[in-house]
């Protein structure tokens, strides 16, 4: 079991790479630097101000763009209150960014295979067609359930298909009319 979580761990780990966590911290470190930093700055010589050390001044900036704001520090100038404004932005922004990139690439590395199989399909179905003429009768038949199954697929796996009663066309259940003929389906 310990092992099957180590899996998953690092599988969470690539996608977590992949989805620019790495991006993430390097630009919460410059902004939480440089917003304590410009914090400091304009509150330590106000009168009212309780952000009157770095130490307090990096706590306002992680606190700011984490989005969480205690309130135990504040600034109390114009100026600052303009800086926490961009800090909040700043972190409104990367946690936005981070979940919806994350989100995408778990979405996408669930999908990959299954578009990796489609394509596949597709290219051995378009390979086999232009070597229609040299085909024998049971490559035909082989490509065609081929067809039908990746249509199928491609259609929606809940939709039942079957061949019209006049062509042999592949066609959805629920459909009335062959798409190729046009003949009327009796439904069950």
């Amino acid at each position: 079991m310990r092992l099957l979580r180590l899996t998953n761990l690092l599988r969470t780990a690539k996608n977590l790479r992949a989805s620019g966590f790495t991006y993430l911290v390097i630009i919460s470190a410059i902004a939480i630097i440089f917003g304590a930093f410009g914090i400091y700055e304009v509150e330590k010589s106000a009168s009212e101000a309780n952000i009157t050390d770095y130490g307090n001044a990096v706590w306002f900036a992680l606190t700011t763009i984490t989005i969480s704001g205690f309130g135990d520090v504040y600034p109390v100038t114009t100026e600052g209150r303009i800086i926490s404004a961009v800090l909040i932005f700043i972190g409104l922004g990367m946690i936005l960014s981070f979940i919806s990139r994350f989100g995408a690439t778990l979405i996408e590395s669930r999908l990959k295979p299954k578009l990796k199989e489609a394509e596949e399909s597709k290219t051995f179905i378009i390979d086999k067609i232009d070597q229609l003429e040299k085909l024998e009768h049971d490559d035909v038949d082989t490509l065609t359930t081929m067809i039908q199954g990746l249509h199928g697929k491609l259609q929606n796996g809940s939709k039942k298909l079957y061949s019209c009663s006049k062509c042999g066309n592949p066609t959805i259940y629920e459909d009335n009319f062959c798409s190729k003929c046009g003949v009327q389906q009796r439904q069950e």
